[in-house]
């Protein structure tokens, strides 16, 4: 509700005028307005409230009596704030025949100035429960009333940044411009536009690239359907291929060494993924891992230990400890420059000897295990399950929080997963991962039409089976 104000009747004058003690910005009691005090305090004395006097409905019907209405006091509905508010407060001024304030403030003025208040107060409540977009909009028109406010625009600038959708970076520059404008001292409002000036910087050169040899397959057109809602658009390796395992990683060794070193590359499967964010977020989002793990290939991770062949127990036994939610290498999910996934890609496959040629995962977990052992005296460390290798830089390391990579690893009736002002969010981690990767049986990918009912958007329904024997996904 918007707060009250004290208007003066359209049809009567206000009574302010050659009153004693007349003052220049309000309106001094009138000789009837004496008897007031007597209304409110007499009661009090009498004994009839031991804990404060308040406005009883009967002391407001003598108030109206005593002052003859010379003054109203009115509650501005928040249903004014909806639609067009300078068409709405005019008209409700009318309606009420309501004219100017005590301090000659015309009505529709007053009741905009509380209206873009109260569309600041409701875009916080908005952002408090989660709805980003409503946030936004209520403090995108707060500015529209309130053009010369400094904090309506620092307001609306940092509600884009919150939502962080393609193009809010962008509006966030030009709102928060006009708030340091406004207000040069709010260094809050300054340091929030050098983020948001960040933030639209032309992000690298990227390549996101999928696995599938049936372009026909439901779940590639999901995954498709996805991106481009997102506007991301999805290179396809392998189409109308003959597959075999061993050729994903041939496919990007190919594809990696097709583009320049440095360009940013993210490789996912093909039939049990979709996309959850825009270009610019992924390539935001795999600079920041790439820049805690210079030089390496990110792979995605998850809770569940999947790993095929004869040395399954031992790669179990010796991997690495550690306290992250998400532990275990999955390699539905890749991101790096290309050069660096190029020779990922290649070493693996020269390390493929003796391999049952069922799971690239298996190679890349035996990756990850090998440099994850200590170096000795020698300059070698010392593999507990396979080869040593030399105590060179590592190449691999997990997204362990899912920044990038969500991933329910094949795991049904775990709810990691839900969706904020439609974010796909991890909830374990409060992480805004920018693709979702549900790995296994049918029944795991019936999370995807869970968190479309939540509101995901960009999700196409797809009823799809299992992915034929060997293919990705």
């Amino acid at each position: 509700m918007v707060p009250s104000w004290c208007f003066g009747e359209q049809e009567r004058d206000t009574g302010c005028h050659g009153q004693p003690g007349a003052k220049e910005n309000g309106c001094p009691l009138t000789s009837s307005m004496l008897v007031l005090p007597l209304a409110l305090v007499l009661p009090c004395q009498l004994g009839r409230r031991e804990n404060g006097c308040p406005l009883t409905p009967s002391m407001l019907v003598l108030l109206l009596a005593l002052v003859r209405a010379d003054v109203v006091t009115v509650e501005i509905p928040e249903a004014l704030i909806d639609g067009d508010i300078p068409a709405n407060a005019a008209a409700y001024c009318r309606q009420h025949d309501l004219g100017p304030t005590p301090r000659g403030v015309a009505c529709a003025d007053a009741v905009l100035l509380d209206a873009g208040a109260s569309l600041g107060r409701r875009s916080l409540a908005r952002a408090a429960r989660g709805d980003a977009d409503g946030a936004v909009e209520d403090a995108r028109r707060r500015t529209e009333i309130a053009r010369q406010d400094a904090d309506a625009w620092r307001q609306y600038g940092l509600a884009l940044l919150d939502r962080n959708h393609e193009g809010d970076a962008r509006d966030a520059v030009e709102a928060l411009e006009v708030a340091v404008e406004g207000d040069p001292t709010d260094l809050g409002a300054a340091h929030s536009l050098a983020r948001a000036r960040a933030l639209t910087k032309p992000p690298a050169a990227l390549r996101v690239a999928t696995f599938a040899s049936d372009e026909r397959a439901c779940g590639l057109r999901r995954l498709l359907a996805s991106a481009r809602h997102h506007h991301v658009e999805v290179d396809v390796l392998g189409a109308n291929r003959t597959w075999y395992n061993g050729l994903k990683l041939e496919l990007l060794r190919d594809f990696c060494a097709s583009l320049s070193e440095d360009t940013l590359v993210v490789a996912v499967d093909g039939y049990d993924v979709i996309v959850t964010g825009g270009r610019g977020r992924v390539a935001n989002r795999v600079q920041q891992l790439l820049k805690r793990h210079p030089g390496r290939v990110v792979a995605s991770a998850d809770q569940t230990f999947y790993f095929r062949g004869a040395d399954e127990r031992c790669v179990g036994a010796h991997y690495p400890a550690g306290a992250q939610p998400y532990r275990f290498l999955n390699s539905g999910g890749l991101a790096g420059r290309a050069g660096d996934l190029e020779k990922v890609a290649a070493r693996a496959l020269r390390d493929a000897e003796g391999w049952d040629g069922v799971s690239d995962q298996t190679l890349l977990h035996r990756r990850f295990l090998a440099e994850a052992a200590p170096c000795d005296g020698d300059g070698v460390r010392r593999n507990p399950c396979g080869t040593d290798v030399p105590c060179a830089a590592r190449t691999l390391a997990l997204d362990h929080f899912q920044e990038l990579f969500g991933n329910t690893g094949g795991r049904a009736f775990l709810r990691d997963f839900g969706v904020v002002g439609g974010l796909l969010r991890n909830a374990l981690t409060d992480t805004l991962p920018s693709f979702l990767h549900c790995p296994g049986e049918r029944r795991f990918r019936a999370e995807f039409d869970r968190l479309a009912a939540l509101g995901l958007p960009g999700v196409a329904p797809c009823g799809d089976g299992a992915a034929a024997a060997g293919d990705p996904g």
